[in-house]
């Protein structure tokens, strides 16, 4: 958010450029982060969800 009305409370924040380069340096924690636990082994592929049917009405039945 480029401003912040008049009669609103005081908020803080930082400016655009500061605001891109702190996600900018969280993406690349994140990416770093996951990495890792790719190689210990915490994102294998387990078993997929299976996929409910639909009856002969075509809506998916819930019980």
């Amino acid at each position: 958010m480029d401003y912040l009305p008049e009669n609103d409370c005081v908020r803080y924040t930082i400016s655009p450029d500061a605001r891109k380069e702190v996600l900018k340096r969280l993406l690349k924690l994140n990416h770093e982060i996951h990495e890792q636990e790719v190689k210990a082994g915490l994102h294998t592929k387990g078993k997929s969800k299976k996929k409910q049917k639909a009856d002969a009405s075509g809506q998916i039945k819930l019980f």
